[in-house]
């Protein structure tokens, strides 16, 4: 089954921009490693993907996404409850989420 074309309008044009401008450009400013340029770049690589094109999902990839989530909203369920049954204050929360990890 052969891939089908996708992305060839304004919004591949941006994306592509972006993402070539980051590599290229990111060593430059600020030497790229305060705070605010480490920033910037994490913007500017975050808009990519906002404006690249994409291709529906199919069955199998939703069923896979649903699962995923099923298994993060279990695990935060255990983590609450544990946490919950003995945890009283700020200070213990700290302590009972260190010994979790």
């Amino acid at each position: 089954m052969p891939l089908e074309r996708v992305g060839t309008g304004w919004s591949a044009a941006i994306a592509a921009w972006l993402l070539f401008a980051a590599a290229a450009l990111a060593p430059f400013p600020f030497g790229s490693v305060t705070p605010p340029a480490i920033a910037f770049w994490c913007i500017v690589l975050g808009a990519c993907p906002v404006f690249a094109p994409v291709r529906p999902l199919g069955a199998g990839q939703l069923g896979l996404i649903v699962l995923a989530a099923v298994l993060v909203a279990a695990y935060a369920l255990v983590v609450s409850k544990l946490v919950a049954a003995t945890a009283t204050s700020f200070g213990t929360l700290i302590n009972v989420l260190a010994n979790v990890a």
